[in-house]
């Protein structure tokens, strides 16, 4: 498998965790240390870390905003997560196409995977998975799909049987699917189109769902893969930060059950 570059969007000004005083990217989930100190703080951006490590992901670009500094401080160059991490700047919060779209011209790579940093999902290895079907079908993106029992506030997928993506919502008002994306790995053709996109001053889409579902509008080749015992998990709300507390959570050493409500979209990072 060619080597795909990761994108970690944290640009984000965390509306939804008003009055929140440092990045949400930062919380601590779960006691998930290094071998010799077990007990230490495992924190929410780690688990996106730890999932394209095992993707065989080496480099990556965070995207952080001017307040959002501390995060290139804790995180460092990566190497302790196996990375080679560079960083660049959202200066305005315009949503995560633009985050994603300064993520691709920073890197100049030409293959792509995500995963938003204030999120949990499982089951492990969804970040291989994803980008390796990327490579087996020659597609140009390729969603990370999950179930959910409230899919009008957050990001349906209507998948074909034979894998292909027909059509991404977002927040719809009414809606009989029942799952969501969570993450996306994808190639050039992708990359130009948003950035095409991002460029077009009389018409700019920041919506990355969207974005998607005009790729497949445009006849680009839109594939999803669905974990159908998996589960998604949002931080970046109350609601999510509430149930992360109420609960012991998932570690490297322990499974997950997965979650059936859900309560705020993902697919902006805020």
């Amino acid at each position: 498998m060619r080597e795909f570059h990761g994108v970690l969007p944290s640009g984000g000004v965390a509306s939804r965790l008003h009055p929140l005083r440092f990045p949400k990217e930062l919380l601590p989930i779960s006691l998930d240390g290094p071998v010799d100190d077990p007990a230490w703080p495992a924190l929410l951006i780690e688990h996106s870390l730890r999932e394209f490590q095992r993707a065989g992901v080496v480099r990556s670009t965070v995207v952080i905003s001017p307040t959002k500094t501390e995060i290139l401080r804790y995180l460092g160059s990566g190497d302790r997560y196996g990375q080679r991490l560079t960083y660049t700047l959202q200066e305005t919060p315009r949503g995560l196409a633009d985050a994603v779209h300064l993520a691709c011209q920073a890197s100049g790579a030409s293959r792509f995977v995500m995963s938003l940093p204030d999120t949990v999902f499982e089951p492990r290895n969804v970040i291989r998975r994803v980008s390796e079907e990327l490579d087996v079908m020659g597609a140009d993106i390729v969603l990370g799909v999950f179930p959910t029992n409230n899919p009008r506030a957050l990001g349906p997928v209507d998948i074909a049987a034979d894998g292909r993506v027909r059509q991404v919502l977002d927040k719809p008002v009414q809606t009989d699917i029942q799952n969501t994306w969570g993450v996306a790995a994808w190639s050039a053709a992708f990359t130009d189109m948003l950035a095409a996109a991002i460029n077009d001053n009389s018409t700019p889409e920041t919506n990355f769902g969207l974005l998607v579902d005009r790729a497949c509008r445009e006849g680009l080749d839109v594939r999803a893969v669905y974990f159908e015992s998996g589960a998604f998990y949002d931080l970046g709300t109350r609601e999510g930060l509430a149930r992360a507390w109420e609960r012991s959570w998932p570690s490297e050493s322990a499974g997950v059950e997965p979650e059936s409500a859900r309560s705020a979209s993902p697919l902006e990072t805020s």
